[in-house]
């Protein structure tokens, strides 16, 4: 009966996927990073013996640059407190070279998996569907955007003891999401957006006529998989109208600056054979400005409005250079949401349903009322 149970190709991916859940993530960052790992320990264990708590941030795999920046006041505060010790951990060799002087910052070459050390407190800005945190930590989860929280997002929050939350609507999403998977003992922290707070003081804003055209990152739409073919998610522009926009906005002699989503601009995302077309078309256009800096503060600052869809970087927009964003959903009647709400998909601005626009000829006119009429959008 075992024999047949263990040989059954159900009960081998099952094993597999524990395998792979629990251990194999903590196996590559202790062999690919043997010398650094025993390092790490060693510090771990010295901080123990002192009786010091352990913290741990997590900056995830992506934008660790930018996540630094968020977490780096709370950092430095921390540092003061001399029953504390703080481990930031990275694996971004530029920013790594940075903080080559702050004593408990480990870069990790290849990879690291939070689990395989250990933390009296854990904090990460990354969302991740398996369980990685170092066991028997307090996990505390800090949302990198003001967003809602995808309800149906599975297993991504079961792990964590508390959740930062950047407004009522992710706090409202968080109880529908625990309600749905049955978790209990969660503690919702009210707060605000970090990288606002981090932005604020440094703004000076400008305006230089451009336009600035940013998408949000190109996904498919996975819940409408037919034949293994993904249906376009229509509340994403890029796909279904980046090339019209920037071509409708060009024809009327409007200076545009392109940014797209920076995992977009890899060759392998869904959404890189769209950021091509466009280049290939418009890059030597006069009237066209690629920007795919690290740092879109002078950008932002500089630009006269944007255009975006469901983007999180429309808030930062909106709310530290305080000037207006137009947002473009395409194809109003695939939408399962109420256009009137513009909160039902996160978007901040009540009931202002003039910056929502659904072609590219009501594009053009939002524009030109805009750059006309600057007061009363501001």
């Amino acid at each position: 009966m075992i024999k047949k149970l263990i040989h059954n190709s159900f009960t081998q991916k099952v094993l597999m996927w524990l395998y792979f859940r629990l251990n194999a993530c903590i196996l590559a960052t202790v062999l690919f990073n043997l010398k650094q790992y025993v390092k790490v320990i060693a510090q771990i264990v010295r901080a123990k013996r002192l009786g010091k708590k352990i913290i741990v941030f997590y900056l995830g795999e992506n934008d660790q640059e930018n996540r630094f920046k968020n977490f780096e006041k709370a950092i430095n505060l921390l540092e003061q407190n001399q029953t504390v010790e703080i481990f930031v951990y990275v694996t971004n060799a530029s920013l790594a070279k940075q903080l080559t002087d702050r004593t408990n910052i480990y870069y990790f070459r290849y990879f690291f998996c939070p689990r395989a050390i250990y933390a009296d407190v854990y904090l990460t800005m990354a969302r991740i569907s398996m369980p990685i945190a170092p066991f028997f930590s307090k996990k505390i989860q800090f949302d990198h955007n003001q967003d809602g929280i995808d309800v149906s997002s599975g297993s991504t929050f079961d792990e964590y003891d508390y959740i930062f939350c950047s407004g009522k609507l992710q706090i409202n999403d968080c109880k529908v999401l625990f309600t749905r998977r049955k978790l209990r003992n969660k503690c919702l922290i009210p707060g605000g957006y970090l990288k606002l707070d981090r932005l604020k003081n440094n703004t000076k804003t400008t305006d230089s006529g451009f336009l600035i055209y940013a998408p949000t990152l190109t996904l498919y739409n996975q819940s409408n998989n037919v034949n293994g073919i993904y249906e376009i998610n229509t509340m994403y522009s890029l796909q279904t109208s980046g090339f019209e926009i920037i071509k409708s906005l060009i024809d009327s002699d409007y200076k545009v600056i392109f940014r797209p989503h920076p995992g977009d601009l890899k060759e392998h995302s869904q959404g890189y054979k769209y950021v091509k077309r466009i280049l290939e078309t418009y890059k030597e256009h006069p009237q066209l400005v690629f920007d795919d800096s690290k740092d879109y503060f002078e950008t932002y600052q500089s630009s006269a409005l944007m255009i975006s869809d469901i983007s999180g970087t429309r808030f930062t927009y909106a709310y530290i250079f305080e000037k207006p964003v137009i947002l473009f959903l395409p194809n109003q009647s695939d939408l399962s949401i109420d256009v009137e709400n513009l909160s039902s998909i996160g978007y901040p601005f009540g009931d202002r349903c003039e910056t929502l626009v659904h072609t590219t000829d009501d594009l053009k006119i939002k524009v030109k009322d805009i750059l006309e009429n600057p007061e009363v959008y501001r």
